[in-house]
């Protein structure tokens, strides 16, 4: 019993040791990376991974390294077949371990073949429930023969520390992404597009496009703000539809701009003129202004000066029309 008590005592450290060195992360998937990695660390795992019931969140370790493994990202239809093994795991309420994944009787035939080409001998995992009914699970593949048994107590106490920090980072997400969208158009807002230009790729073409909206004033001054709004939400909507792969952000009252990266001079060009014709065919005064780089070497702020520059210059004429205009 002593010594029972004495394992339970070593593993209820190691978990705290990982929560502990996890939260000395900012970012919560940093987070959830540290605390795969000292898990499937000390279980000498050849891989470890977190399953989130979803394709863009699949945090994984291997003893060389952390990283997202997109080489293992899991086919759609087997992801599906994967869920509902979990989801069966979860209900079980403890960790479950194959010996020999060729052959377990509950697996699919399309999931052995998937362990087989990734070279999974053996496997154990415990699953969870999560809000929003879906699953979340811990993998680790391959571990050592002798360390099944505190891997089953590990994971067993494991899950509910990665329930309390999934619900954490979801959290987290979601304020991110109210503090990230513009609440009248549900376009990307100013705090957005500051973010964007610190992980740009400045190694490849980019395009900008600059789009102002001409006497949004006198249109809020003369017909009301209800109307100024809905002039601003339809300009958006515009700009959305035919951005064609393009970043939208509302960078000011009346003032947007698109960011295309890695896209071809011709199709640049093509998107910004289907933008400018649906604005003239729905007779809207908004000013365009856009530049096309081959390689932004200066980083994106010259691309954005010269798109700015663009705009302020047909701004310019069309003020100069309405003065001279009898």
């Amino acid at each position: 019993m002593y010594c029972n008590q004495k394992k339970m005592m070593t593993l209820i450290a190691i978990l705290q040791d990982a929560v502990c060195q996890a939260m000395t992360n900012d970012d919560p998937d940093d987070i959830l990376f540290s605390f795969v990695a000292r898990i499937g660390s000390f279980l000498g795992a050849g891989k470890a991974f977190l399953f989130d019931d979803t394709p863009i969140h699949f945090y994984c370790w291997t003893p060389d390294g952390m990283t997202y493994d997109t080489d293992r990202v899991i086919p759609n239809e087997d992801r599906q077949k994967l869920r509902g093994w979990f989801k069966d795991l979860a209900s079980r309420g403890h960790p479950v371990f194959i010996a020999n994944t060729a052959d377990w009787p509950d697996l699919d035939s399309s999931i052995k073949e998937h362990m087989h080409r990734a070279h999974i001998h053996n496997v154990a995992a415990m699953a969870f429930f999560m809000p929003g009914n879906r699953i979340g699970a811990i993998v680790l593949e391959n571990i050592h023969p002798d360390a099944r048994e505190q891997a089953d107590e590990l994971l067993r106490l494991a899950g509910s520390f990665l329930l309390v920090l999934l619900k954490g980072r979801d959290h987290i997400y979601q304020m991110r992404n109210h503090s990230f969208i513009d609440q009248m158009t549900g376009v990307s807002n100013r705090n957005a597009f500051d973010a964007y230009q610190q992980h740009v790729n400045c190694q490849v073409s980019m395009g900008v496009l600059f789009a102002d909206i001409n006497n949004l004033k006198k249109t809020n001054d003369e017909e009301g703000h209800a109307s100024g709004d809905r002039l601003i939400c339809h300009t958006a909507s515009i700009l959305q539809q035919y951005r064609h792969g393009g970043e939208v952000f509302r960078i000011g009252g009346d003032e947007f701009v698109i960011i295309w990266q890695h896209v071809e001079e011709r199709d640049f060009h093509q998107a910004c003129c289907q933008i400018r014709r649906q604005i003239a065919s729905q007779n809207l005064n908004i000013a365009l202004g856009y530049h096309w780089v081959a390689e932004a070497i200066q980083g994106l702020p010259p691309v954005l000066q010269a798109a700015d520059k663009h705009m302020y210059e047909e701004k310019r004429r069309y003020h100069r029309r309405q003065v001279i205009r009898p």
